[in-house]
């Protein structure tokens, strides 16, 4: 239980006191401390994208070495395998030039190798993620730059790309540029394949490669996957926070590392207005929320119990289940024990036994 406050009242109010008093009575609520919430899931994140891009290199490395040997299925195998890394690197600037190089770098393999239709594929989409791209004089074949040259002066009509998700409002660009929320349409969109990135809170982010055909509308779909507890308890307490830094303080601070037991209780206390709301551990609300003008401690109490009534006992733990159990063993000890003690002590005379 992470009892999270907002709001100006100076002092604890009549609310917060009541239901810090009625979770110290129950004994299934622990109130978890803001100091094992620390962990920044940010950061995780952002170990896993280094990963990718160190293993990303690695392949790009072998790529060139294979190209050097005229190995050019295995420089294509390669190549190919780092862009599957390097996709979710869409989402910043820095890895979309990343994306871009390498894709100059494919174009430029199948082109060698003569398939020029994959490779004038590549200029574009290259092209797509970074307007700069381009082969450079010193290093690519003239053919390739003539290849490049067509692509930058166009060809094929423009098409329209419309992005939905389930569920919608994610964030969502393309290539990195052109930003909504869905369900989003974009218009005079160059044919060709395009990265679209999808991001929302409490979602795993997603980056796709889109083909577009050219001057035909295209339409995608795509049902978003929850992300972890702790991510989807941070969305549900951003959502209640304000905006800013002071959102992204508390939300790092308290929710980052939220296990799928805990429960977020957020109370908004200000002169005269009451509301609550409690979401569990995946983001989703917890009973109905409640608010009103006026700061009542039994209101606050019946709202903790409404959205997190007391765990039922089984019929196995009730005390008139264990009650007749228990007297029925004592009985059975009590029987046991007089029979050990009252046999009288005997012994062997003659064949025969009789007591001492």
């Amino acid at each position: 239980m992470l009892l999270v406050t907002r709001g100006d009242a100076a002092d604890e109010s009549e609310a917060q006191r009541a239901l810090r008093a009625r979770i110290e009575e129950r004994d299934d609520l622990e109130p978890s401390t803001f100091a094992r919430l620390a962990a920044l899931a940010t950061a995780e994140r952002e170990d896993a994208g280094e990963a990718a891009q160190l293993e990303a290199q690695r392949r790009i490395t072998q790529a060139e070495d294979a190209f050097s040997r005229f190995d050019y299925s295995g420089a294509t195998t390669q190549l190919n395998e780092a862009l599957e890394l390097l996709r979710p690197l869409a989402r910043r600037a820095t890895g979309r030039a990343e994306l871009a190089r390498t894709h100059l770098t494919l174009a430029m393999v199948l082109h060698v190798h003569g398939e020029r239709d994959a490779a004038l594929e590549e200029l574009r989409t290259c092209v797509h993620l970074d307007p700069e791209c381009a082969p450079d004089p010193a290093r690519h074949p003239p053919e390739l730059i003539e290849l490049h040259r067509a692509v930058t002066e166009g060809g094929g009509e423009d098409a329209t790309l419309t992005v939905t998700t389930d569920p919608p409002g994610a964030h969502v660009s393309l290539d990195g540029r052109r930003e909504e929320r869905t369900p989003a349409t974009w218009e005079g969109i160059p044919p060709g394949r395009h990265y679209v990135t999808i991001e929302r809170d409490g979602f795993l982010p997603e980056v796709h490669l889109i083909n577009v055909a050219s001057g035909a509308p295209a339409e995608r779909a795509f049902a978003l996957t929850l992300g972890s507890e702790s991510a989807r308890a941070s969305a549900a307490l951003r959502a209640l926070q304000a905006d800013g830094l002071e959102a992204e303080r508390l939300w790092r601070e308290q929710a980052s590392n939220l296990t799928e037991s805990d429960v977020l209780l957020v109370l908004s206390v200000t002169p005269g207005h009451l509301a609550l709301a409690a979401y569990d551990a995946r983001g989703g609300i917890l009973g109905e929320p409640l608010e009103r003008d006026s700061d009542h401690g039994d209101a606050a109490r019946a709202f903790l119990d409404g959205a997190l009534p007391p765990p039922t006992v089984p019929w196995y733990g009730q005390w008139w289940f264990w009650t007749p159990v228990a007297l029925g063993v004592a009985v059975g000890l009590a029987i046991i024990t007089g029979f050990v003690f009252n046999t009288p002590d005997v012994r062997i005379v003659g064949g025969r036994s009789v007591p001492e």
